[in-house]
C-alpha cells in the first residue's frame, strides 16, 4: 500500500529515525539522500519536496524528479492543464507525457496535447487525485454516468439511486 506524505512529514521530529522506520516509509534512493540530516535539514528537504513525493512499486516514498523539475504538482487540479502547455513545448513534452501517462494512466493512449485536452475537458468534473491509490487521478465512474461532477457527489446524492 503507497505511503501516505503526511507519515513522513515528522519523521525526524521527535528523534533520529530508525533504519526500519525509514525503509518502510521511503524508497532507498530517498533514504539515501535523507539519512545524515538533523531534525531541521529534513524539515527543510521535506518543505522543498513533499509537493513532488510520490510512491514506487512498493508503496515507499520518492522524489519525482520530472514533476519536479517541471514544477508540476501532479495531486493538484492545475497539473492537466499546465502539463498540458508543456506538451506544447519540444524541450518539455516528453517529461510532460511521461508525467500525464503515470499520475492519469487512463488518458489518452497516444498523448498528443489536443487529445489530453479533450479527455481532460471531456472527464475534468470527475477527476479525483487518491493518494492511497497509488498517487494517480482516477475517474469517477458514478459521476460520470450521473452526469454530476465528483465533488458534488457526496453523502447521500451518491447513495441516491433516484438520480
Amino acid at each position: 500500500m503507497p505511503r501516505a506524505r503526511r507519515w513522513a512529514k515528522d519523521l525526524f521530529a521527535a528523534r533520529k529515525p530508525k533504519t526500519d522506520d525509514l525503509r518502510f516509509y521511503l524508497s532507498p534512493v530517498t533514504i539515501s539522500v535523507v539519512t545524515n540530516l538533523d531534525s531541521a535539514s529534513y524539515r527543510k528537504w521535506f518543505e522543498e519536496n513533499s509537493a513532488f513525493l510520490t510512491c514506487d512499486k512498493k508503496g515507499r516514498l520518492l522524489v519525482d524528479a520530472a514533476a519536479r523539475e517541471l514544477g508540476l504538482h501532479f495531486d493538484q487540479p492545475q497539473f492537466f492543464p499546465k502539463s498540458i502547455e508543456r506538451l506544447k513545448d519540444p524541450a518539455s513534452a516528453a517529461k510532460a507525457r511521461e508525467l500525464l501517462s503515470r499520475y492519469a494512466p487512463d488518458g489518452p493512449p497516444s498523448g498528443s496535447a489536443e487529445e489530453w485536452e479533450q479527455w481532460w475537458q471531456a472527464n475534468r468534473p470527475y477527476l479525483f487525485f487518491s493518494e492511497r491509490g497509488s498517487y494517480r487521478w482516477y475517474i469517477d465512474p458514478l459521476a460520470k454516468r450521473r452526469g454530476l461532477p465528483s465533488d458534488q457527489l457526496r453523502g447521500p446524492a451518491r447513495a441516491s439511486l433516484g438520480l
